[in-house]
């Protein structure tokens, strides 16, 4: 048996029979203690002996016309002809809508201190997926195939969801100070609505970080999600919103006293980005930068970290100066 065999057991029994309900039903039948569903085979088209056969238990399935079997989240992917991940990814998440007791209170709306009406944000939870739109589902699952939270209900989420006004059907990625307070925010669009993001226009992008301890060295990265996956695997970070950081940003940094590594993409952006932290390090007379990309084969930090890259040990390891023997290394022309 191949690696995606171990997976088993994710789903519970009443949600394997439910979902074979769901597709199947009619196409065959239940064993007389009803742990077995036999029905035709889902690879072999014409089969009339219905040679495939799925335990309700434990989602462990045979299909003798085939000669294959495997488990609950490969039945769920050929029935659906999607990838192992997003079986996984979706049987998770509905599990997780089924199982969770949803607390009896409600929610006020979002804490601010902005000059913005935030009277329609909701926090983006399990309690908010059971009782209000659709769409909030739809941000919620986003948030979670991208492992941005954990599913246990946690009273300061770091999501919200705009369900009216000027960021309706937007997630909100907001920037809370020590207090709890949001100083910024982004706006995300749900779908392909443009632009992609929304920032409060009375706030200058180039005047705020995303926030970060300043008692231990600090990666740089492009934007909020990239910073948050960092975190979420143990490693300070922040943001400067693009990568084309800003000298108000580099100063505060500067101030702050923390090391800098600078992670942003390994794009033609990310580069230049790094050679303009070069310059402006110099002005400002900082000390010596450090470099660490995200992994080669992701494009971005989140990537790498929803497919459980471990970023803590890769940070550690990969961190470097960032000097001639980087820019022969990098192919990389000093501006």
């Amino acid at each position: 048996m191949d690696s995606d065999m171990d997976f088993i057991n994710i789903a519970s029994p009443q949600y394997i029979r439910a979902y074979i309900d769901r597709n199947f039903k009619g196409c065959g039948k239940y064993s007389s203690n009803e742990q077995e569903y036999i029905m035709p085979s889902i690879f072999v088209e014409d089969d009339w002996k219905q040679k495939f056969s799925i335990n309700t238990d434990t989602g462990m399935w045979q299909d003798f016309k085939a000669h294959r079997q495997g488990n609950f989240i490969q039945f769920v992917a050929q029935t659906e002809q999607i990838s192992f991940k997003r079986a996984e990814s979706n049987i998770l998440f509905d599990s997780a809508m089924e199982n969770y007791e949803v607390p009896i209170k409600k929610y006020e709306t979002a804490p601010t201190k902005l000059k913005v009406d935030t009277s329609s944000w909701v926090p983006i939870d399990i309690y908010s997926c059971h009782h209000r739109s659709t769409l909030i589902q739809v941000a919620w699952k986003y948030l979670w195939d991208r492992k941005l939270f954990n599913v246990d209900f946690v009273e300061d989420e770091p999501f919200y969801f705009a369900i009216e006004g000027e960021y309706k059907n937007r997630i909100i990625i907001p920037f809370k100070n020590a207090g709890g307070d949001i100083y910024f925010f982004q706006a995300r669009a749900l779908f392909n609505d443009y632009p992609k993001y929304i920032n409060p226009a009375h706030v200058k992008v180039a005047s705020v970080l995303y926030p970060y301890l300043n008692d231990e060295p600090v990666l740089l990265c492009e934007g909020p999600i990239d910073a948050l996956s960092l975190k979420l695997a143990g490693v300070n970070a922040t943001a400067t919103m693009g990568s084309s950081p800003s000298k108000f940003q580099l100063e505060a940094l500067k101030e702050s006293g923390c090391d800098m590594v600078v992670a942003y993409d390994n794009d033609g952006a990310g580069k230049r980005g790094i050679e303009k932290i070069e310059r402006m390090r110099k002005e400002l007379m900082m000390p010596s930068i450090k470099i660490c990309p995200p992994p080669r084969a992701h494009k971005d930090w989140n990537e790498a970290w929803k497919e459980n890259f471990d970023l803590k040990a890769y940070v550690r390891e990969n961190t470097q100066a960032y000097d001639i023997e980087y820019l022969v290394n990098s192919n990389i022309e000093s501006g």
